[in-house]
């Protein structure tokens, strides 16, 4: 079996002595050693360490596996927040993410803890990750090739989106189902 190593350091440039104290070493089963691979530990670490850390991934050997950790959302909501996850679950919208989705993780903490706690949010990968696992029923249904992936009406828009990004696109659906209404 190989591994997974993530550093994480929390705070910024402590002495060399607290660094070493700060440290934390995380191990997960591991695959693939590419470049890709490693871009998404290390932003799994990241999603894992928190908000202010810094972290460096190493992946080695090629039998690789993420234990599903929900990311902990630590923001508070905004009352803008809280309106638009609900326009969001009102109009049956979804976002469909991974545990260790970076961008995943901040739309996550771009609505906060209140709002994600009605938010219309699906895990792709709710027992974790290796090659063999295959994407939640939900996911697959849509079918998710990207994190985040968006379905608002009849629309999949994959990648990170922003307020004002779904309010108009919230929006254009709208309007399109009230002019095709009878």
């Amino acid at each position: 079996m190989h591994a997974l190593v993530c550093a994480v350091q929390r705070g910024s440039n402590p002495a060399p002595q607290q660094q070493q104290q700060q440290q934390q070493r995380l191990k997960a089963s591991s695959t693939a050693a590419s470049a890709a691979t490693a871009a998404a530990a290390a932003a799994l670490c990241l999603v894992l360490a928190g908000p202010g850390a810094v972290a460096a991934a190493e992946v080695v050997g090629d039998d690789f596996s993420l234990p599903y950790a929900k990311p902990e959302v630590t923001t508070d909501s905004s009352p803008r927040a809280l309106a638009l996850a609900a326009r969001l679950r009102d109009a049956g919208a979804h976002m469909y993410g991974a545990f260790w989705c970076s961008h995943c993780f901040e739309v996550e903490q771009l609505f906060g803890r209140q709002a994600m706690a009605a938010f219309p949010y699906e895990e792709c990968f709710p027992t974790g990750w290796n090659r063999a696992v295959k994407l939640a029923p939900a996911c697959a249904a849509v079918p998710v090739r990207a994190f985040p992936t968006w379905t608002i009406g009849d629309r999949v828009i994959e990648g990170e989106l922003d307020f004002d990004a779904i309010e108009s696109t919230l929006d254009e659906v709208a309007a399109a189902a009230a002019t095709a209404a009878p």
